[in-house]
C-alpha cells in the first residue's frame, strides 16, 4: 500500500474563542437558519473523509460541549467527536490549535484546521484539500478568485513550527513562509465566517444555507 493510500488526515475544529467581536453571546451557540452555527460547521466535517474530529473547547467550555453533546444525540450516524479543552484559551488561536493537533493520533499525515464560524462550509471542500494533498506538501489551501481562504491543511511536518507560535496569530506565518504550500481552486464562499451579529444577515447567507440542506 502506498504512503498516500494509507495516510489519513484529520480535522481539528477551533470552538474555544471568545469572540469578542461578536458580543456577550456565545458566537457559535447563536441560532442561524434553524440550528447552532457551530452545527452547521460540523455538518460539513462530519459529512467529510476528514478522521478522526477533534473539537477545540475553551470559552465556556460546559455550554459548547452541552451543544456538541445534543447535536450527537440528534445525529446518531455521524462519526465519534473527541472534545479538547484548551485552558489557555484567553491567550489567542495558536493555543487552541495546538491542543487539537496534539491529541491527533500518530498515524494523521496531517489535520484540516476549520474554523466553527463556517456555516457556508461544503464537505466537498475539505474532500477537495484532502485529495490533493500529498507527500511533501506543507499545507493545502482553497483559493478563489485570487484569494485564499479556510480550511487548511497542515501537514505533520510543519506541526513543530506550529508548537512554537504563541498568541493570537494561528499558523498565517508559517503558510506565508511556506515553500511546499499547495492551493486548490474552489468556489467563492471559503472566506465565509462569523465576526459580528451583522455578519449573520449577509446577502447569500441563507442560499448557501439552503443549498446544503
Amino acid at each position: 500500500m502506498s504512503l498516500l493510500s494509507s495516510a489519513t488526515i484529520g480535522c481539528v475544529i477551533l470552538a474555544g474563542g471568545r469572540s469578542k467581536r461578536y458580543g456577550r453571546a456565545n458566537k457559535l451557540l447563536s441560532r442561524v437558519h434553524g440550528q447552532a452555527l457551530l452545527w452547521w460547521t460540523l455538518d460539513a466535517v462530519c459529512a467529510s473523509s476528514a478522521r478522526p474530529i477533534i473539537i477545540v473547547t475553551g470559552h465556556e467550555r460546559a455550554l459548547v460541549e452541552c451543544s456538541l453533546r445534543e447535536y450527537r444525540r440528534r445525529h446518531r450516524r455521524v462519526p465519534p467527536l473527541r472534545m479538547a479543552f484548551n485552558p489557555r484559551y484567553r491567550r489567542g488561536m495558536s493555543g487552541s490549535l495546538q491542543t487539537g493537533l496534539r491529541r491527533l493520533p500518530a498515524s494523521s499525515a496531517g489535520a484540516l484546521v476549520v474554523l466553527g464560524d463556517m456555516p457556508a462550509l461544503r464537505h466537498s471542500v475539505i474532500d477537495a484539500l484532502i485529495g490533493a494533498w500529498r507527500p511533501g506538501d506543507e499545507a493545502v489551501q482553497p483559493i478563489a478568485d485570487g484569494k485564499r481562504g479556510n480550511p487548511v491543511l497542515l501537514s505533520r511536518a510543519i506541526f513543530s513550527a506550529i508548537d512554537e507560535l504563541e498568541g493570537d496569530r494561528g499558523a498565517r506565518l508559517i503558510l506565508q513562509r511556506s515553500g511546499q504550500l499547495r492551493l486548490v481552486e474552489t468556489r467563492g464562499d471559503i472566506d465565509f465566517d462569523v465576526d459580528r451579529r451583522r455578519d449573520l444577515h449577509r446577502p447569500g447567507l441563507r442560499r448557501l444555507l439552503s443549498a446544503r440542506r
